[in-house]
């Protein structure tokens, strides 16, 4: 349970074998305890009852789980009031829970915790922009170097200096100065070539949710979603003169957020010019799930390779699919994507891509077996795949979408466009010729192996009903992977 200055969230947490954990159950409330709050930070009475029924709401769902373990933590609202107190001993006497208020330094760590969820951090920036502060935390080789806070966030400015709906022009004007100076009294990072701005709360998550509408983006997911500085500039303009009831009725905004949305694009898009950087990736885990990280005592951070093995496991076992079978396709196509990447430029980033859609690529069973491979493709599109960035997810989906032989259409293909280069789409398509091949060869009695330096695969029958049908098998596979890939396929013995 955590409570914001916004927005109060309820996660239940399943811990899975591979060293991962999945969300089971959210459930979300706007209690808005930092509304209305006293000079002194004093919480407002009627905020703090709006707050102990979020929490009844909460304790009454969990009944229906079991009663699991409870967690609850409370941030920068609740850490600066005077009168805390009082509302966390209601809060135990209504509920039995006792709330932990987080410092900023530990608010911090969570949200570098949940960002390693999803993402291996390197040399980066993580910003977590709740309702009443901002953290700051730049990482150097994947480890906190610094953090600091500004107390300033979304909600606690929009009711400081944007008081008018719509905010005229002048309050907005000061609340972007006021903001410029508190950036100005913080650390200013240095993104070296490959660090990454990476954006957490509800506000970033709303708004990228209000761009992907806007722009019918592939990938559907706020996760990992890049949002640039041009975006937030259309942003302002179509946010700029909207009253809050304008706001909730646009398509696609969370209504939820719909106050503080322009307080949001203001402070985003002077952190995006502060940082340097040119985008911020917006990551759904945050201080939530690092908390459950640490009380699951979760190896992180780890490679990406082993966060999408342990996001696509818990994935198939969620959706039921076979994780024998995802791993003898992995072992394939693994194997091909060897051979032929040396000839092909394939990277690091592209075998991420082929290794989740492999793991994951029957998924769709769950839906409908004789059009799975669509099913599939839609299931990686919507969901969060820890590891990857939405390019990699794009390339994974077209490549399950064609593992049974099928191809695009071409209006797909021109959809993928917001996402993928040519470079990138011609090498889903590969990655596509390659999960199919792995299809065709899974389950079947040969043993493949390649020549280092080779582009050749030699396919050893095991037994001789094998043998008489390799050849056939060798050269249809031929016929579909060397115009392409460059690959070839061979008949050979052990």
């Amino acid at each position: 349970m955590d409570l914001g200055a916004n927005t109060a969230r309820l996660v239940l947490f399943r811990q899975d074998p591979e060293g991962g954990f999945r969300a089971s159950l959210e459930a979300k409330e706007s209690p808005r305890l930092g509304h209305e709050i006293g000079p002194d930070g004093t919480l407002a009475r009627a905020a703090m009852d709006r707050g102990v029924q979020s929490m009844i709401r909460f304790r009454r769902l969990l009944k229906a789980w079991g009663d699991p373990r409870v967690i609850a933590v409370a941030t920068s609202a609740v850490r600066e009031a005077p009168n805390r107190s009082v509302f966390l001993d209601r809060v135990r006497k209504s509920t039995g829970v006792r709330v932990r208020v987080l410092s900023g330094l530990e608010e911090a760590r969570y949200a570098f915790l949940g960002v390693a969820t999803c993402f291996a951090p390197g040399n980066d920036l993580i910003v977590d922009a709740g309702g009443g502060s901002v953290q700051f935390i730049e990482t150097r080789t994947g480890r906190i170097r610094r953090s600091e806070s500004i107390p300033l966030g979304v909600l606690s400015a929009s009711e400081k200096f944007l008081r008018k709906d719509p905010p005229g022009r002048g309050e907005v004007a000061e609340f972007r100065s006021a903001f410029r100076d508190a950036l100005d009294l913080i650390f200013r990072p240095r993104l070296p070539r490959g660090g990454r701005l990476f954006g957490i709360g509800g506000t970033i998550r709303s708004l990228a949710r209000f761009v992907i509408h806007e722009k019918s983006y592939p990938v559907p997911q706020p996760h990992g979603f890049p949002l640039r500085e041009r975006d937030l500039e259309a942003l302002e303009e179509i946010l700029t003169g909207m009253d809050v009831r304008e706001r909730r009725d646009l398509p696609g905004f969370d209504r939820s957020h719909a106050d503080v949305a322009l307080a949001g694009v203001i402070l985003w898009q002077e952190i995006l010019r502060w940082s340097g950087a040119a985008e911020v990736r917006v990551s759904r885990p945050g201080i939530r799930e690092g908390i459950a990280a640490e009380a699951l005592r979760i190896s992180l951070p780890v490679p990406a390779e082993v966060l999408a093995f342990r996001g696509a496991a818990a994935l198939a076992r969620d959706l039921g699919g076979s994780l024998a079978h995802g791993e003898e396709a992995w072992e394939v196509a693994r194997l091909l994507f060897q051979a032929g990447r040396r000839v092909n430029g394939w990277n690091r980033e592209d075998g991420l891509a082929l290794e989740v859609a492999a793991r994951l690529h029957d998924l769709g069973m769950a839906i409908d077996r004789w059009h799975h491979p669509h099913h599939s493709s839609y299931i990686l599109r919507h969901t969060i795949l820890p590891g990857l960035t939405h390019r990699e997810v794009a390339m994974a989906a077209i490549a399950v979408a064609l593992h049974e032989g099928d191809s695009l259409p071409m209006g797909s293909l021109r959809e993928w466009r917001a996402v993928l280069s040519e470079e990138d789409l011609h090498r889903a398509l590969q990655l596509g010729q390659i999960l199919n091949a792995a299809e065709l060869l899974s389950g079947r009695p040969v043993h493949l192996r390649r020549s280092p330096r080779s582009r050749v695969v030699t396919m050893v029958p095991s037994h001789s009903w094998a043998a008489a049908h390799a050849p056939a098998l060798a050269a249809k596979l031929t016929r579909k992977l060397e115009p392409e890939t460059g690959l070839r396929i061979v008949v050979g013995h052990g």
